[in-house]
């Protein structure tokens, strides 16, 4: 039988099957909710409580309205509320705070969507963005507030800083939208009204502006998504078609091409620019996902068409793998396929790592979220059949990256008939949920797994000599013992392995 090593030791190539097998996440639960039975609805974002609640937000468009919903830790509902006016109201991001109470943002079309304690109670626009905080016990709302000027904006994140404080980041084509401290304090008008991107920092009540700024070029800039560290910086990462959009210390400085380029930017706690950068190549790149590790790099998820887009050595995937004009558009010329990107930002904006990661049909990712270890958690879906894996054509597909980008660490699947969509990924201690749209009509999917850290038998976050000594103290005929990783009834080499395999420190 062939061999390999493995933390030093000599094992067969079927232990090392096993050992994989106990790598993955295992599923605790699942649960689809129909909000509206026969319509199409489906999850846009997630978060995960102190307390292991998951809160959902989606879209009805029969109704043209929102809603949040929160599940308890083994998945049942609580709670559910639909949230909107006369006109579309749509929640662009959820966040929660250390209390349990929730934030949303989004935009609303509707003269009458339900203020309360506003800071802005008038709809100034077609269409303004929106900030909500809601009761985590019963989803009622604590303060509600439309943002915006006398166009239109569209909040697409939204993000919780030091003090409680709040952080919206979308859209806007307004002259006159509230800018405080700005970097940029007015909108790029030179051919057009084309959207700039905007970031607002609001009060932990909601009852004032701390920080707002424009922050684009001569045309569309788009804030897709944003993130405040322990210090106080805002980044923020979206899509621009602005060849004149600012770099600062930027590690791409030029527009790559095509329709759109990624940017991200990140600004100090003094609302100075650190850097802001381009980041794409001659194609077209979307940005779905932020997130900041622990050292302060940004964390971005996004797809690409671009075969030139900037990757690094050593990383999982380095090129691109997204056919070639292989992707049909209805009554246009061919396009070239997406394949997913990761890449990473250091905080002075040098590249850390950057990896495509698709097939060679479409996929995509739709968020992304950073552990401890500095490893990306991605959701997305895909269509390709060669996707990494052997991950089905047409599935939700959520993964995790080692903290160097160099190798796929585990991945979750979930494929039904019609199409699928991840959307959200939230971590909760060893366990992973994700949420989803799936099926036709759309429904919303929510599920947890435990993660492939089940070596963590000590819960300290680490698989270390305590979770040897655990194994090697119940060695031997143990049915129901912790340390039973592969649960066939006996604590042996299978379980030793899995910890050797899984072992992250002392």
């Amino acid at each position: 039988m062939p061999r390999s090593t493995l933390n030093g030791l000599a094992v067969s190539a079927g232990m090392l099957a096993s050992v994989t097998a106990l790598a993955q996440p295992t599923l605790e639960w699942e649960t689809v909710i129909s909000v509206t039975p026969e319509l199409i609805e489906g999850a846009d974002d997630m978060v995960v409580d102190a307390a292991g609640h998951a809160i959902v937000t989606g879209y009805l468009p029969v109704e043209r309205d929102f809603f949040v919903l929160k599940l308890d830790p083994d998945g049942e509902l609580m709670w559910m509320r639909t949230i909107g006016g006369e006109g579309l109201d749509h929640a662009g991001g959820i966040a929660v705070d250390e209390a349990g109470d929730i934030f949303v943002a989004g935009r609303s079309l509707s003269d009458d969507f339900p203020t309360r304690r506003a800071y802005q109670g008038v709809k100034h626009g077609p269409s303004d963005a929106i900030l909500m905080k809601l009761d985590g016990d019963d989803g009622s709302t604590i303060f509600s507030t439309y943002f915006g000027g006398s166009r239109g904006e569209w909040a697409y994140d939204i993000a919780l800083g030091p003090g409680g404080t709040i952080v919206i980041a979308g859209q806007t084509d307004s002259i006159d939208l509230e800018t405080v401290d700005p970097v940029q304090d007015q909108l790029t008008l030179i051919d057009c009204f084309c959207e700039d991107a905007f970031v607002t920092q609001f009060s932990p009540n909601g009852d004032a502006v701390l920080f707002s700024t424009y922050l684009g070029g001569t045309f569309d800039d788009v804030a897709t998504a944003v993130r405040i560290d322990a210090d106080g910086a805002i980044t923020i990462a979206g899509r621009t078609r602005s060849h004149d959009f600012p770099a600062v210390a930027a590690m791409q400085p030029a527009y790559g091409g095509g329709e759109f380029d990624a940017f991200v930017a990140r600004f100090d706690a003094d609302h100075a620019i650190v850097y802001s950068t381009f980041l794409g190549g001659e194609k077209r790149e979307i940005v779905q996902g932020l997130d900041i590790g622990a050292d302060g790099a940004a964390f971005v998820a996004g797809s690409t068409r671009s075969p030139d887009f900037p990757t690094t050595p050593g990383v999982f995937q380095p090129d691109f793998v997204g056919g070639i004009l292989s992707c049909e558009v209805p009554f246009g010329a061919d396009r070239n396929c997406d394949d997913m990107f990761v890449t990473t930002v250091e905080t002075d904006g040098t590249i850390g790592y950057s990896t495509f990661v698709g097939g060679q049909h479409d996929d995509e990712p739709r968020n992304l979220v950073v552990d401890d270890l500095g490893r990306a958690h991605v959701i997305g879906y895909t269509y390709s059949h060669d996707f990494p894996l052997g991950v089905p054509f047409g599935s939700v597909v959520a993964l995790r990256l080692d903290a160097a980008g160099s190798a796929i660490e585990q991945t979750i699947v979930h494929d039904t008939p019609g199409p699928n969509a991840g959307s959200a990924v939230a971590l909760d201690g060893g366990d992973v949920l994700i949420a989803a749209s799936v099926g036709l009509p759309y429904d919303t999917y929510v599920a947890r797994y435990r993660s492939g850290e089940a070596a963590d038998l000590d819960g300290d976050g680490v698989v270390g000599f305590t979770d040897l000594l655990i194994v090697l103290s119940s060695w031997g005929p143990c049915p129901d013992c912790p340390a039973d990783l592969d649960g066939d009834g006996s604590v042996g080499l299978t379980d030793l392995l899995a910890v050797l395999a899984g072992w992250t420190g002392s």
